[in-house]
């Protein structure tokens, strides 16, 4: 086998184009379902079963579409919009409208719990909501952020939500009790825990992207730890404070 680097572009198995810039894009956790936004309203579903992707089933009439998001069973889909500041609970066989979350203001991002029983929620007021999935019950509002807070997102352990925002401040809360833990790096509206929550990846105004690593899990309730360039950051949650 040759070491040179083939000069052929990949061939995408899937190409969708619109009028419109099509971003929203989800898989469900088993990576058998692609959900992507198929032009204003429109979500279009792919069973990526088979060697090319099919269309499974296609949803009109939608909210204009902001994010979306499936939950851990990959049976209900979360469909917000920035425009008619509204989150959909959605059955994902059906598209029949499980709860409807209704905000003050446009919704910005949206994150599943790892248990699937709460949905998390930024918004244009600046604030991250926590919902109750089942119910639709609003549980607690998280205030601090000083603009747009854009993107919740739940660590993989459930014990820690992250939120960044037009105000390049990434947040840590605790969902259970919606205490701020700590403020951490600046960040700008993109933060990704990796799959076993040892890893957070932050991306800044500045284009730069830093990767930090986070205690182990059973931990994380207890404190967090951040070791970047070999150098660590402690805080006891119970103490509130750094050390």
């Amino acid at each position: 086998m040759s070491d040179e680097v083939s000069a052929k572009a990949p061939v995408p198995v899937l190409k969708l184009t619109g009028a419109e810039k099509l971003s929203e894009m989800a898989f469900t956790p088993d990576s058998r379902v692609f959900a992507v936004s198929a032009g204003p309203g429109e979500l279009a579903f792919y069973d990526l079963s088979d060697t090319l992707p099919r269309e499974a089933a296609r949803w009109t009439g939608l909210p204009r579409l902001r994010g979306i998001c499936f939950d851990p069973s990959g049976q209900r889909l979360a469909v917000t919009s920035e425009r008619e500041a509204v989150a959909e609970i959605r059955e994902r066989t059906t598209g029949r409208v499980l709860r409807k979350l209704v905000h003050p203001a446009g919704v910005t991002g949206v994150d599943w719990s790892p248990d699937g029983t709460e949905l998390a929620t930024g918004s244009e007021d600046f604030q991250v909501r926590i919902w109750d999935a089942e119910t639709g019950t609003l549980r607690r509002t998280l205030e601090g952020h000083q603009n747009v807070s854009v993107r919740p997102l739940y660590h993989p352990g459930g014990q820690i939500l992250a939120t960044a925002g037009w105000d390049a401040v990434l947040r840590f809360w605790a969902p259970g009790n919606g205490r701020l833990l700590f403020n951490g790096p600046a960040s700008h509206d993109w933060q990704r825990f990796s799959s076993d929550g040892s890893h957070l990846a932050v991306a800044n105004y500045d284009g730069a992207v830093e990767l930090y690593r986070v205690a182990p899990a059973k931990a994380v309730s207890r404190s967090l730890c951040w070791l970047p360039s070999s150098q660590s950051v402690a805080r006891s949650s119970a103490r509130n404070v750094f050390s």
